[in-house]
Parts: C-alpha cells; structure tokens; sequence
C-alpha cells in the first residue's frame, strides 16, 4: 500500500531561483509519494518565466503581482506574504516550504511558513559574507532565513560550518554541492548547439574604456573554448565607482592575455549599465 503524498511547495521569484530549484523540482516531481506545488512570487515575473520555458517549468502558480507592488521591497514583501499566507491557508498547510537562496520572495516565503509552524527547507544555505550590508538586502535575508528553517542544504563545507558556528545542530545540515551545477549540466545536454553556436550583441565598452588592440576581445570569435571569460554586473553595489574598477581590472588582464577573450552579459536592470552600453 503506497503510503500517503507528502504536500510540498517550492516558492521562488527570481530568475536565478528558477535556474538553481529546476534540478531539484524535476527530481521531486519524479517521485509518486510527493505532491509538488510550484509557487511564483512575480518578483522576476518576465525573466523568470522566460527561464523556466528552458527547463519545461510551466505549471507554477502565479501570486497576483503587479508592478505597483513591485514598486518597492517594502510592498513587494508586504503583497508576497498576504497571498502566501492565503494560499497555505486554502491548502490547509503544506508538509514544508522549499527556498533557495537570499532573495525577497525566499525571506518572505520562509517567514510565512514559519508563522504557521510550517516546516522550512533551506537550499543553498550557510553563505555568508558577515557584513550585512554586502549584499544588501541579501546577507541578511540568508541569516534570517537560517534562524527559521528546519532543514538545510549547503552547497559547500565552509557554508555547513558557517551554520554550525552560528548554532545550528550539525544533523539538521546536509552538504549536496550547488544545484545550478545540475541546472548547467541539464542544458548542456539538452542544448549541445548554444555550446557550439553562440549568437553575440554588439555590447562596448563606456567611452571611458575605448577599446584598444586586446581590449577589441571584448567582441568574441570564440575559437578556443578554454580561453572564454563570461561577466555579468548586476549587483546593486555595482554602481559607477565599483564598474569603473573592474573595468580598469579587465583592461589589465586583457593587455596581459591577449590570447583570452571576454563576453559581456547585459542585465535589464538599468543600473548595471553604466560599463556596458
């Protein structure tokens, strides 16, 4: 006799929770004893759903977001866990809430969880920089969510003793390695083209960079896979001062490799544009 389905949710809003939860939502969802409710925050309501398509995560409930509740992470937490509470409500309370990470929707789904003595499940737990201000709001997001979760999964041993240190019972604690590990492999499988044929934007770099011999490296023919670096600046710290710094770095290295060559991803977000336009 099969024994009774264990009701879980997943809550995530992000694209990088999207990336990072689909090798572990594919395995759940495998396995006959659980019941798997995919809840989406609409935190990353656009890029999310764009990569959950790569990952064929299409059944997710959708919370009632919109972009006046986006306005700021005040509302944006406020609206979270008013529906979330809602929906653990209706379903008369889950077995346990899964999240991953340090973002908004993972604090709030985590908190909301644990004022109705819902068991949570951390992923990716035990990262610290120790200064809660980097990142920001994330750092202390990551604590917070520790403090609260029953179960959780490091990604690396430094993560599990970071727990250990901060109190945390060594048998509640599981090191797996991290998820988008899993996540990249999947693609690389499933996608063997984009590792061979890479379409590239014409990105340059700021006028206070101009290019110069190696510097045109910026611009990838992508002869020789070993020696490709990929960047992405879309942190909130990443501001002009911080840009102007690593590019006066990538400018060095690149003078110093002329062999290597560098792509440069654009975030939507505007903020990190300020090095590449």
């Amino acid at each position: 006799m099969r024994s009774e389905q264990q009701h879980f949710f997943i809550v995530f809003g992000t694209r990088p929770e999207y990336i990072k939860l689909a090798p572990l939502i594919r395995q759940l969802q495998k396995n006959k004893n659980v019941k798997l409710q995919l809840v989406h925050t609409g935190q990353h309501r656009e890029l999310g759903m764009d990569t959950g398509s790569y990952f064929e995560i299409h059944d997710a409930f959708h919370l009632p977001i919109n972009p006046t509740d986006r306005a700021n992470l005040n509302t944006l937490y406020l609206k979270i866990h008013e529906e979330l509470n809602h929906l653990f409500i209706k379903q008369k309370n889950p077995f346990a809430v899964i999240v991953q990470g340090d973002t908004l929707s993972a604090y709030t789904a985590a908190e909301a969880a644990y004022l109705r003595k819902i068991p949570v499940y951390h992923v990716e737990a035990g990262l610290r920089t120790h200064q809660t201000a980097e990142p920001w709001p994330e750092e202390a997001f990551r604590v917070m969510i520790s403090r609260i979760s029953s179960l959780h999964f490091t990604p690396t041993e430094s993560a599990r003793e970071n727990l250990i240190r901060e109190g945390i019972s060594p048998g509640h604690i599981f090191v797996t390695g991290n998820t988008v590990t899993d996540a990249f492999q999947d693609m690389r499988t499933k996608f063997p083209e984009l590792y061979r044929n890479t379409d590239f934007s014409k990105a340059q770099l700021h006028s206070e960079f101009p290019a110069k011999t190696s510097e045109s490296n910026f611009l990838p023919p992508y002869k020789d896979q070993n020696k490709q670096l990929l960047l992405t600046l879309h942190r909130r710290e990443n501001r002009e001062k911080e840009q102007k710094a690593v590019g006066e770095a990538l400018k060095e290295y690149l003078r110093t490799h002329p062999d290597h060559f560098l792509s440069v991803i654009r975030h939507p977000n505007p903020v990190s544009h300020f090095l590449i336009h």
